[in-house]
């Protein structure tokens, strides 16, 4: 007799399988039915019907109702070695965020306005990662802009809290905190950094992230006392982290002199000439040998202090270059200082360089470093193509908008960046092509005398302000002509990037009555004030000399001294000469 086949059990469709999470009590529902959704909505979501929609959206709708952040509790048992344990009042109070994922998932944004303020106070909480999920909506760009009210919310309400929560979320909550660049919300980070329950590692994560958004003076003798705390006795790659903010963001002179030394006195023997082959241990020492960090927190700095200390560890590497235990710390010494002078290359800083090399008196010991100095020219070369002329520009606009931008953090920052592209872009475009030759390109082929108008100003600054702009990170940046004037000839923009901005920009030329007259300057200033008041007191008066005439220089001076006490406020002359002046 033959044996009937065996019944093949047909698989469930994701669909299928969602739909057994359904119950018919609307006030109840299945514990599983979100996590299962959150697990595989891609494939759920093109499978969804109205209905399906409207029942998970009920679902959330009711959780996120019975929702109350308040009330959840979470105390810590233990955390160290990588190892956390806790006890908590309610498990699904703890996973509260997959409700908010599955409603952003499903187009639902209604219910994330509707709750907002629970999500909010559940940022600590975000996996902003979405564990590495390339499909996962982000529940931070949901979010959007958080106002001044709303970070008051955040800030009061996570430090009011009792519990172990936040102590347990620290290197979350500094992930989100950065991401956000909420610099009103690093206080809570600096708390986190004092609570002893915080495990050293988190604090590392928290710190870095404080000191990444650190722009005050009371920051400043924050990182100061944690870097003092920690330097003696304390935890080593904390006072890193903390010296080498005071060092990139500060400039702080006792830093710095702490880093060089410290380039120094971690100098340990080294024999590259191993005993084994084979797998072995690889020692912090070495692995900061082979990708060197410690100094990079000074790159880019033009400090004399730093150029003299640089210049000062050159000489100590050569001095151990011939011990054969310490050859190999002269080299990373040698890596670190080409390094620092390739951040701020120019011709005169390589020249004088050249002349401190050429001056030690062993020359046998410098050799070595002759090929730093060889790579250092090239990069030199780089740095210097030649000048693009100003039109061409025009062309290069478009491409420029498709690269990846840095970052800001405050009013502050934007404003430093838009002051160097002035000093600096726009300066050495008006240097290398002559800003009379580029205004007559632009001008009208019928106009027998050629004199620049302001018209042609703004059309040529324009421009090269969204290049520069844009080259230098802003490509989110909206830049807005401010069409309520005071005048027919004055042109001021607002300039913003995310959640930092706007900030006033005003061109002027250096013969404006409204600078060249005492009584138009007086009656100017407080209309300036007010302006500049209401956008966060950060501006730039960039004014732009045509002739050679020292009485409007004089003039400008006198209006740098009256409105020196206009807070925020910064002053910037640029020299548009004409050859024949």
């Amino acid at each position: 007799m033959i044996s009937p086949a065996p019944k093949v059990e047909k698989k469930l469709t994701p669909i299928s399988e969602l739909r057994k999470f359904y119950v018919k009590d609307k006030t109840q529902y299945n514990t599983g039915l979100i996590p299962f959704f959150i697990q595989h909505f891609q494939d759920l979501l093109p499978q969804l019907k109205p209905k399906d929609v409207q029942i998970l959206a009920e679902v959330i709708d009711t959780k996120l109702e019975r929702y109350t952040p308040e009330r959840f509790e979470l105390k810590g048992l233990s955390h160290s070695s990588g190892q956390i344990s806790y006890t908590h009042n309610n498990s699904e109070s703890l996973q509260a965020e997959i409700f908010f994922k599955s409603a952003l998932i499903l187009g639902r944004n209604d219910l994330l306005i509707k709750y907002r303020e629970k999500l909010l106070k559940k940022l600590p909480r975000l996996d902003i990662y979405h564990n590495n999920h390339p499909k996962m909506p982000s529940l931070l760009e949901a979010i959007g802009h958080i106002s001044e009210k709303e970070q008051l919310l955040i800030y009061e309400y996570w430090l009011a809290r009792k519990d172990d929560l936040l102590v347990y979320s620290a290197r979350s909550f500094a992930e989100v905190i950065l991401e956000l660049k909420s610099v009103q919300l690093s206080p809570i980070l600096l708390a986190l950094i004092d609570n002893k329950k915080v495990n050293e590692f988190d604090k590392r994560e928290v710190l870095d992230a404080f000191a990444k958004l650190a722009q005050s003076d009371s920051d400043r003798q924050a990182l100061s006392r944690i870097f003092l705390t920690n330097s003696n006795g304390g935890d080593p790659k904390l006072a890193d982290i903390a010296n080498a903010c005071l060092v990139s963001r500060f400039t702080d002179p006792h830093a710095i002199s702490w880093r060089i030394d410290q380039l120094k006195s971690r100098m340990r023997d080294f024999d590259d000439d191993h005993k084994y082959n084979g797998l072995r241990a690889v020692s912090d020492f070495e692995s900061e040998m082979d990708r060197p960090q410690l100094g990079k927190c000074l790159y880019g700095i033009k400090s004399d202090q730093i150029r003299i200390a640089v210049t000062d560890l050159l000489y100590y590497s050569f001095e151990i270059r011939t011990r054969k235990l310490q050859f190999r710390y002269s080299h990373y010494l040698q890596q670190i200082i080409y390094e620092y002078f390739k951040s701020i290359l120019s011709r005169n800083e390589l020249l004088a360089l050249r002349k401190s090399v050429a001056a030690y008196p062993d020359q046998g010991r410098t050799y070595g470093f002759t090929q730093y100095l060889d790579r250092l020219t090239i990069d030199l070369h780089e740095l210097t193509p030649t000048a693009e002329p100003f039109l061409t520009a025009i062309h290069s606009l478009n491409d420029t908008m498709a690269k990846k931008y840095v970052q800001i953090s405050s009013h502050s920052e934007l404003k430093d960046l838009i002051s160097k592209i002035f000093r600096n872009e726009i300066s050495n475009l008006i240097e290398n092509e002559g800003f009379y030759r580029v205004a007559s390109k632009l001008q009208d082929a019928n106009t027998e005398q050629y004199k620049p108008s302001e018209a042609i100003i703004q059309k040529t600054l324009k421009l090269a302000l969204e290049k520069a702009l844009m080259e230098n990170g802003l490509r989110k940046s909206d830049i807005h002509r401010e069409v309520q004037t005071y005048d027919d000839k004055r042109f001021d923009y607002l300039i913003s990037y995310g959640l930092y901005g706007p900030i006033v920009v005003e061109l002027k030329l250096l013969h404006n009555p409204e600078i060249q007259i005492e009584s138009k300057r007086k009656s100017y200033k407080p209309k300036l004030k007010q302006y500049l008041s209401a956008n966060h007191s950060q501006g730039i008066y960039a004014v732009f000399q045509l002739t050679k005439n020292q009485k409007h220089k004089d003039n400008y001076l006198k209006m740098m001294n009256e409105y020196e006490d206009i807070p925020g406020l910064e002053h910037i002359l640029i020299k548009c000469l004409d050859n024949g002046e």
